[in-house]
């Protein structure tokens, strides 16, 4: 459960990076949305919000691992 903590950690961090370089228009825009908002502000959008879930999940498993009594 450690190694998954981590593993989602990491990639929590690694999707808020490309968020970062996606929305300084670093690297190009994978979503094509044309609606209300641009295609980088959406990208930016959904690779933070994958950033926001993962983390959570990290944190999540951590927080369940420390706390676990019935060991």
């Amino acid at each position: 459960m450690v190694m998954l903590s981590l593993i989602l950690g990491l990639l929590g961090g690694l999707f808020g990076l490309l968020g970062i370089f996606t929305a300084v228009e670093i690297l190009p825009t994978f979503i094509k949305a044309e609606e209300a908002i641009g295609p980088v502000a959406a990208t930016t959008a959904f690779l933070w919000g994958l950033a926001v879930i993962l983390l959570l999940g990290s944190i999540a498993i951590s927080v369940s691992q420390r706390s676990s009594p019935f060991e």
